[in-house]
């Protein structure tokens, strides 16, 4: 197994549709053979990665690549892949054993929520149903799943019981909320909402009670992720001139920092 980064680091930044990824505790940009969407880590925080990818002549087919022993130059260390069509968003779960990922099956079909082993075997359909199921994220103990459904209009947060197969809504409002991620403990839900005319973050219950806007700006807010011990958020705003950058919110204070300047910035990871 490679080396185990500290929590505090706040590595991968991928470039939407480019081929770099940008390593923030390095400082170094790192050029790849084919378009990158995202970077995700495995639970148990070792250097195993998965990474969504693009074929360059063939942008309808997408690839989810398991790459040990990062930094990302060390792509030789390939341990899975496999070709989906209109497959994005992979998530592993917290026990490693398990994927979750978004998919669409037909060019003319809503996007289904799909889980698969680690190793890529035995995918199976969570949901089908006629719209938009997307942006999944595990919860804590791996037994739900935290998704955006389309609901005709808008955006909302639900929940998807993996023994029951119960789909709660935890949001209904006719404004757009997306990008959910849920805290290590469980507890929280942070996610991005129109509500104030503009993208701003807010936290609720992780059953939808008590919601309120953590990060408003004129400018665009999106992605934010929590930090592995809880206690920060890592988002993206173009706050500064306009410029997609990554910042660091922390929780309680409501300090917020911005971690790149960069012209090369997507959506930020934690080692966890």
């Amino acid at each position: 197994m490679g080396r185990v980064l500290p929590t505090e680091v706040l590595q991968y930044a991928p470039s939407y549709g480019n081929q770099r990824v940008h390593d923030l505790s390095r400082n170094v940009v790192i050029e790849l053979p084919y378009g990158i969407n995202e970077v995700v880590l495995s639970a148990d925080r070792s250097q195993q990665l998965l990474i969504h990818t693009e074929m360059l002549d063939d942008p309808t087919i997408s690839y989810y690549v398991g790459v040990a022993f990062a930094p990302l130059d060390e792509l030789t260390h390939i341990v899975t892949g496999r070709s989906v069509i209109f497959a994005d968003l992979p998530r592993w779960s917290h026990d490693g054993t398990k994927i979750v990922f978004s998919r669409r099956n037909q060019l003319d079909s809503p996007n289904q929520l799909y889980i698969m082993n680690a190793n890529g075997s035995n995918i199976v359909a969570l949901t089908d149903n006629d719209t938009f199921n997307t942006s999944p994220v595990w919860f804590p103990d791996d037994r739900k799943i935290l998704f955006q459904q389309w609901q005709g209009n808008q955006y909302d947060i639900a929940v998807l019981d993996l023994t029951t197969k119960q789909i709660t809504r935890l949001t209904n409002t006719p404004y757009n909320e997306n990008y959910p991620d849920i805290s290590p403990n469980g507890n929280d839900i942070v996610f991005v909402s129109d509500e104030r005319a503009n993208q701003d973050i807010y936290l609720m219950n992780a059953d939808g009670s008590d919601r309120r806007a953590i990060i408003t700006d004129s400018s665009i807010d999106a992605s934010p992720t929590f930090s592995p011990d809880g206690t920060s958020l890592a988002f993206v705003s173009l706050r500064n001139e306009g410029i997609s950058q990554i910042f660091r919110y922390t929780l309680g204070s409501g300090d917020i920092s911005q971690i790149t300047d960069s012209e090369l910035t997507g959506q930020p990871v934690w080692w966890r």
